[in-house]
C-alpha cells in the first residue's frame, strides 16, 4: 500500500520522453511558421514569387532545423530505452 504522504518515483526515462515530446511539439512549430507558409506563397514551388529566393532560404533552414530537432527526439527516445535497460518492469 503506497503511503499517502510519498510522492510516486518518476519512472525511468520520463525526463527523455518529454524531452523528445517537446523537440517534437519544436519540430511542428517550425514547420507550421517557417516551412508550410513558403509552400503556400508559392503554391508547392508551381509559381515563382518575386521573393522567392529568401522563402527558398526560408524553406532550406525551417528542414534543416526541423530534421535536426527530430534527430535529437529520436536519440532522446533512445535515451528512455536505455535508461530502462535492465530496470524491473514497472520502474
Amino acid at each position: 500500500m503506497a503511503d499517502a504522504g510519498v510522492a510516486p518515483r518518476p519512472r525511468a526515462g520520463s525526463g527523455w520522453a518529454l524531452a523528445a515530446l517537446l523537440l517534437l511539439v519544436a519540430a511542428q512549430a517550425i514547420f507550421w511558421t517557417f516551412t508550410y507558409p513558403a509552400n503556400v506563397a508559392t503554391a508547392n514551388w508551381t509559381e515563382q514569387p518575386a521573393n522567392w529566393e529568401s522563402l527558398r532560404t526560408q524553406w532550406e533552414y525551417s528542414h534543416a532545423v526541423g530534421a535536426l530537432l527530430t534527430l535529437a527526439a529520436l536519440l532522446s527516445l533512445a535515451g528512455v530505452a536505455l535508461a530502462r535497460v535492465g530496470r524491473p518492469t514497472g520502474t
